[in-house]
């Protein structure tokens, strides 16, 4: 399973929320200058006439102006905007990650990504059924303005999987119980356990705990991606290695198996 890094404004490196990659980001904070005389900004809109502005691939989120203009700016006193008086300054909070990978810029607001409108979960394992996949991309995208909402649902993709699973999906810790009694690997059953933990016991699936956070969903969507790896691809990567085999290994192996 490739390594995910959710984006935050607490890194310096992760999973860019333009193209996905795990790179490096460098930030910028954001600096205000008037606009004058008093008038409404020009806005720059891409358009398919404007040929000069696509060939060099400007997006209406861009940086521009010359290294170092934005450290000039009030003597780089930070100026909460909406202050009385505001001239120039820095908008206090608000900043940019620029994406070594993609070169695009995106846009926060405290801890919050604002743009571009995107989750910061990480993808859904390949191998979810399309049922669950769903839940899950709706919990990834309620993530950043309802954690809350992303982790109940998440509970109820792990109810489901337990589910398609063959077990009966009423009481997750049965349910580890049974799936220890077939030989879960060690490793799984701690995952299900954080799972189980991590809603208190009584938090049932699709129920809200007002207690979960950010931080909290984004445990429950790489268990549920650990969950799917381990019991779901991995087997079923055995399974289409194993039918690779010719009939005469095959049989081999049944005799070898059913010996005595």
């Amino acid at each position: 399973m490739t390594p995910y890094k959710a984006p935050s404004v607490n890194e310096t490196a992760f999973n860019c929320p333009h193209c996905n990659a795990l790179a490096e980001q460098s930030w910028k904070t954001v600096a205000v200058r008037n606009i004058f005389p008093n008038k409404p900004p020009s806005v720059w809109i891409p358009t398919t006439t404007n040929t000069t502005a696509s060939r060099k691939g400007i997006d209406p989120l861009s940086l521009i102006g010359e290294p170092g203009s934005a450290d000039r700016l009030n003597a780089g006193k930070p100026v909460l905007l909406g202050s009385k008086g505001l001239s120039d300054g820095y908008i206090l909070n608000l900043n940019i990650s620029h994406c070594y990978s993609c070169k695009n810029i995106s846009v926060w607001a405290g801890e919050s990504l604002i743009y571009p409108y995107s989750t910061t979960a990480p993808q859904p394992n390949a191998d979810l059924s399309e049922d669950i996949r769903s839940d899950y991309i709706e919990a990834a995208a309620v993530l950043t303005i309802s954690p809350r909402s992303s982790a109940a649902l998440l509970r109820l993709v792990v109810q489901k999987l337990c589910i398609e699973l063959d077990y009966p999906g009423k009481d997750l810790n049965a349910d580890i119980g049974a799936m220890v009694a077939k030989g879960l690997n060690p490793y799984i059953q701690k995952a299900l356990d954080a799972v189980r933990v991590i809603g208190n016991n009584a938090v049932h699936p699709g129920r809200i705990d007002l207690r979960d956070d950010r931080d909290t969903a984004l445990g429950l969507f790489k268990i549920v991606n650990l969950i799917a790896e381990k019991l779901i691809s991995e087997p079923k990567q055995v399974e289409q290695l194993y039918g690779l085999l010719p009939d005469g290994a095959l049989e081999a192996i049944d005799r070898r198996d059913n010996k005595g």
